[in-house]
């Protein structure tokens, strides 16, 4: 990447896409980065980790995080994802 002209503002950040399980988080990403580059799929936590995609042109950079989708049971499967999420942030 060429560093930017002397006066022009650089502008970077992160987006967060948080929501419910299934709801396109992954295809709205891919949508906004032109590629399919977080996996979709009709079956439900598809995603089982953070996706961080970085869209870069000469005046901004975007960084986004495909988070998986955010459910709260009480099963032990959903409790032992949640713990891998939380340890996995750190």
């Amino acid at each position: 990447m060429e560093e930017p002209a002397a006066g022009s503002e650089f502008r970077s950040g992160f987006v967060s896409v948080l929501g419910l399980p299934n709801v396109g988080k992954s295809s709205l990403v891919n949508q906004f980065l032109g590629k399919s580059v977080c996996i979709t799929s009709f079956k439900a936590q598809t995603s089982r980790y953070h996706i961080r995609c970085i869209a870069t042109s000469p005046k901004r950079q975007i960084v986004f995080v495909d988070t998986p989708g955010w459910v709260k049971t009480d099963r032990l499967i959903d409790k032992l994802f949640r713990l891998e999420i939380d340890r996995g942030a750190e």
